[in-house]
């Protein structure tokens, strides 16, 4: 599982390393079914990862989409226990973000609506 993360992670990284002003490790909070995990994003040009490690479900996923200044849209591509979705980030300083879930569908989820659900960010490093 580890090695799957490296290789995700290692394709956007380059010889010439330079952090993004939201490069780093990310919590959040206010998804109804996780609470308090945390992601990593990094930028790569235009091109926005993250991945995302859930200590409560014991699993990962990973998402990948374009930036463009302060606004990121983008897709679950790791869809771990059935689940997908399209995320729009808007980051409100180099520290604070909000998530907006445009759409979203997982295994056991159905009865749940989580569309437009705002999803608070705080950088950790």
């Amino acid at each position: 599982m580890k090695k799957i993360l490296l290789v995700i992670f290692g394709c956007f990284l380059s010889f010439q390393v330079s952090a993004g002003i939201y490069d780093g490790v990310w919590e959040y909070s206010g998804f109804p079914r996780i609470s308090d995990d945390y992601v990593m994003m990094r930028q790569n040009g235009s091109q926005f990862l993250i991945v995302g490690l859930c200590s409560e479900l014991d699993c990962w996923d990973a998402s990948l989409g374009p930036i463009t200044g302060n606004h990121a849209e983008v897709d679950l591509f790791a869809e771990i226990d059935d689940w997908s979705g399209h995320f729009s980030i808007e980051f409100t300083s180099e520290t604070t973000a909000i998530v907006i879930i445009k759409s979203f569908s997982c295994n056991g989820c159905e009865n749940e609506n989580f569309l437009n659900t705002p999803i608070n960010m705080k950088k950790v490093f």
